[in-house]
């Protein structure tokens, strides 16, 4: 008794390991349906792959010994095996195959043909003395192998049964099209983020993977008045720009007012803007413009079709990526720093100096990094390295409009009234149903 509860708990790992088994394509609808690439992020799991756009995801929950992250793997489990075990693997089309069994000594033990068929093939394998052995399943297009470690007391003869295929209808069936199956270590419930490449177009998006799953991503313009392309973020029911604005000009090609002089800039009560430290060369890529309210609250300052957001957009997000506090809830309504993790989720990884441990996720692809700003009261600009500073198109009254700010030290998101003549960063958003846009 007291030697099968101890197999009983060897055998529970396995279990578990293989519970998770998904697959995930990709398609594009929009401007273009064609997506050149994708790179997808495990923050979790601290890894991140390059697949091609007709690439299918693999996500498992145990790469296995010694096995490549790009592979055609046969999913086995439970394993160890006291009896038997069960093989699945994943086919693009349906053809005759050999089944091969090798001892740890590289000994062909036992081989059957089979037929397999396009899906989720199933398999039941049993009869294996105690050992290590590689199991390969080949066919005229592909190579499926796994490990497996036989416990039980099998005596022979070793038997293949066949159980049931399930069809995964969204894959592509021409070969031409067919690209490759590459594997992502994931366990249940790690988000997973997803930018997507399509010509000049990036989208990005978020998902929790719970099956098999073809992932559109929305090719939608996200073009400012000087022809600048922008990354998007779909995050909730919302469009975000996964970068800050750095348009020098309004989408009817009138130019903003740029302004270096520190008087000039305190004083000046139109649309302006400049770049931190007036040094275009180096921030305008990564920080965007600054850009006083004046600027900011512009109608068209922002790509046709996308606007700045307003304080309560701002809520709307801010609900979407706090694990505590939902879209509606109460919390939103405060001032100063509000939100349990809020902040942690919406700034980029690795970039903020002296930031709280664990509190840079960016999971979902928001990227926000420290910019800085401009005073109100001198025209200086601050240090850029722990603060940023977002505008809402919102205002209190003639001197103050409504902002954003994150910082290193704190989890949450500020929201604040800000004098209209400071200079913060800017980013436009869109609802996915078209509503406020």
């Amino acid at each position: 008794m007291k030697n099968n509860s101890l197999l009983f708990l060897m055998l529970l790992p396995a279990f578990s390991l293989f519970s998770q088994n998904y697959m995930i394509s990709f398609s594009g609808s929009g401007e273009t349906t064609v997506i050149d690439s994708v790179i997808v992020y495990n923050f979790q799991q601290n890894i991140s792959l390059t697949l091609q756009g007709n690439d299918t995801l693999h996500l498992v929950e145990n790469l296995g010994i010694g096995q490549p992250s790009r592979h055609k793997p046969i999913n086995i489990y439970p394993n160890p095996t006291a009896n038997s075990s069960r093989l699945e693997l994943f086919c693009y089309r349906a053809e005759k195959a050999v089944l091969q069994v090798y001892n740890k000594s590289g000994i062909l033990i036992y081989q059957e043909g089979l037929l397999v068929e396009q899906g989720d093939n199933t398999f039941t394998l049993e009869g294996l003395r105690q050992g290590n052995y590689l199991i390969r399943i080949n066919s005229p297009s592909e190579e499926y192998s796994g490990q497996l470690i036989a416990a039980g007391s099998g005596s022979g003869p070793v038997k293949l049964t066949k159980n049931s295929t399930v069809s995964f209808k969204s894959l592509p069936t021409d070969d031409k099209n067919a690209g490759s199956i590459i594997q992502m270590l994931y366990h249940s419930g790690e988000r997973i983020l997803l930018k997507s490449f399509a010509g000049p177009y990036i989208h990005i998006k978020s998902i929790i993977p719970a099956g098999n799953e073809l992932v559109n991503f929305e090719i939608i313009p996200c073009v400012d008045g000087d022809g600048n392309y922008y990354p998007v973020t779909t995050i909730g029911t919302q469009l975000w720009m996964a970068e800050y604005l750095k348009t020098t000009s309004f989408t009817d090609g009138s130019p903003l007012t740029l302004i270096t002089d520190n008087t000039t800039w305190v004083d000046y009560s139109l649309p302006a803007y400049c770049w931190f430290n007036n040094d275009e060369i180096t921030y305008k890529q990564s920080m965007g413009g600054i850009y006083n309210w004046y600027a900011a609250s512009s109608s068209n300052i922002c790509p046709v079709g996308w606007h700045v957001p307003t304080d309560e957009d701002w809520k709307i997000l801010e609900g979407t990526v706090d694990t505590q506090f939902g879209v509606g809830h109460t919390e939103w309504n405060k001032g100063s720093w509000r939100g349990f993790d809020a902040g942690c989720n919406l700034r980029a990884r690795g970039i903020w100096t002296q930031s709280l441990p664990g509190c840079e996720t960016d999971y979902f692809g928001f990227s926000a990094i420290p910019t800085g700003g401009r005073s109100y009261i001198s025209g200086t600009f601050g240090t850029g390295t722990n603060w940023n500073y977002i505008w809402a198109s919102d205002d209190i009254d003639e001197l103050n409009g409504i902002a954003r700010h994150l910082h290193s030290s704190y989890h949450g998101v500020r929201r604040t009234n800000q004098a209209k003549a400071e200079g913060a960063s800017a980013r436009c958003v869109k609802y996915i149903d078209n509503r406020k846009n």
